[in-house]
């Protein structure tokens, strides 16, 4: 049990440095040198990437070594097409079962619209803002009060923390998903599910645009650590 805990733990730390980019996409991960910074044996941390390599977050390339799953237009094209299709599809059950009680998720704006903008070097605080502004969109799901379909939405999760993270790195976008998340609010709170789920689909296809782009010039940060 005690090597479980610790290898839950290192999965947990290695995950939030690859959501927030301290570890870069592409970057070989040195087991020697991640034992030492995390104070374990090599056994649990081998344990912690291949549950790493499960969740698609780091991959193995026999004779080259473990790196960080790069970003990838192809990967945010169906990372989002499974996003939009569970989102959507949440709306479309919280109109046909008539749920006005949107608390959770007003209150999940306003936890956002308190964040003050955190500096580029700040990793803990693009996680705190991350967290933040994807509960929104968890809630969101939750909703619908479909057990599988919030388990599933999970899977993605992680990886959809990535893109997100990056989207909301680019001047404007904490501001244009605020005013999306609390116009959806509304409308849902009218039972205007028909009109929430358009909006929500802009929004969407409006992030995935300024990722794509995003990605497109990301040579620079991928450039020669990318696993050939």
């Amino acid at each position: 049990m005690q090597v479980v805990g610790v290898t839950e733990s290192a999965v947990q730390y290695l995950r939030e440095k690859i959501i927030t980019g301290e570890l870069k996409p592409g970057q070989r991960l040195n087991e020697v040198e991640l034992s030492e910074e995390l104070g374990i044996s090599r056994p649990p941390l081998r344990e912690a990437l291949r549950t790493l390599t499960k969740d698609y977050l780091v991959q193995g390339i026999p004779r080259r070594g473990t790196f960080v799953t790069p970003l990838s237009i192809e990967d945010l094209k169906d990372i989002y097409s499974a996003r939009t299709m569970v989102e959507t599809h949440s709306i479309q059950v919280i109109g046909e079962n008539r749920i006005r009680q949107v608390d959770s998720l007003r209150d999940s704006v306003k936890n956002s619209q308190e964040l003050l903008t955190t500096s580029p070097q700040d990793a803990g605080g693009w996680l705190k803002y991350w967290k933040a502004f994807s509960d929104f969109h968890y809630k969101l799901v939750e909703m619908a009060q479909n057990m599988f379909l919030y388990r599933f939405y999970k899977v993605i999760g992680y990886n959809l923390a990535r893109y997100q993270v990056l989207y909301l790195r680019l001047p404007g976008s904490n501001s244009e998903s605020v005013h999306t998340h609390l116009d959806i609010v509304n409308l849902l709170e009218k039972g205007s599910c028909e009109q929430a789920k358009a909006i929500l689909v802009m929004h969407l296809d409006r992030t995935y645009q300024a990722l794509e782009e995003s990605i497109k010039n990301l040579d620079e940060l991928q450039g020669q650590t990318t696993p050939a």
